[in-house]
């Protein structure tokens, strides 16, 4: 198992991934360098993005192929992600989910009101593309 930086070539395999999770791909192409994907005997299992917005970030896009789901994969990428925002010195890392607030919990996020996120996330496309009355947002301080 390894969690390594994507490389260009795997955009469309990610976009499949995050498509097969019903994960929007707005905003997608334009943060692709602060990817990260897992990798079990070459093959793609996991993935997940960081948007980085002066010193905050938004964690996005986090999918798991479904043979390894709920096989601990989704944690660690979670954590590397995590890392690499702090290694990035971000002070707040935010994301947006319609299902897995619970899952958040454990690492530390806190859900926030929509007019608490930063004016800078605000203004991401992954933003401007959720649905309020569905979508609930969480933060973590770094």
């Amino acid at each position: 198992m390894r969690i390594v930086p994507v490389e260009d070539q795997d955009l469309f395999q990610v976009k499949q991934l995050l498509q097969e999770a019903n994960l929007s791909w707005a905003g997608i192409d334009q943060h692709f360098h602060n990817f990260l994907k897992l990798m079990i005997d070459g093959e793609l299992v996991a993935v997940a993005g960081l948007e980085v917005y002066d010193k905050v970030g938004l964690l996005r896009s986090l999918a798991v192929v479904p043979e390894y789901r709920h096989s601990g994969l989704g944690r660690g990428l979670t954590r590397a992600m995590i890392n690499k925002a702090r290694s990035l010195s971000l002070t707040h890392l935010y994301l947006f989910t319609e299902t897995a607030a619970d899952y958040f919990y454990r690492f530390g996020f806190q859900i926030i009101d929509w007019e608490q996120v930063d004016p800078l996330v605000q203004k991401s496309e992954q933003f401007s593309a959720l649905n309020p009355q569905s979508t609930v947002c969480m933060c973590i301080k770094l």
